[in-house]
């Protein structure tokens, strides 16, 4: 529902951006990310250019490839109890 909201109550999608990143900024556990759009600048042409990108933050988050794997359950099994 909120990516119907934001997407389709957009002019573009620089405003759809805009508008998910208030939305998710207001969940503390939120994904955090911004829009970077650099000033005026010119194209081979001379026209316009048409350029931003996103910046997520995930300093909080935990990278699965850097943990290590947790060990085997030295439970016994079903067929190996009694």
């Amino acid at each position: 529902m909120m990516a119907h909201v934001v997407v389709h109550g957009s002019r573009d999608l620089g405003e759809a951006l805009r508008r998910a990143q208030t939305f998710y900024s207001l969940f503390p556990a939120g994904p955090r990310f911004r829009l970077v759009e650099p000033g005026p600048a010119r194209g081979p042409g001379g026209e316009e250019a048409d350029e931003a990108r996103l910046e997520f933050d995930v300093s909080g988050y935990d990278d699965p490839s850097t943990s290590a794997p947790s060990p085997p359950s030295s439970s016994p099994t079903a067929s190996q109890a009694g």
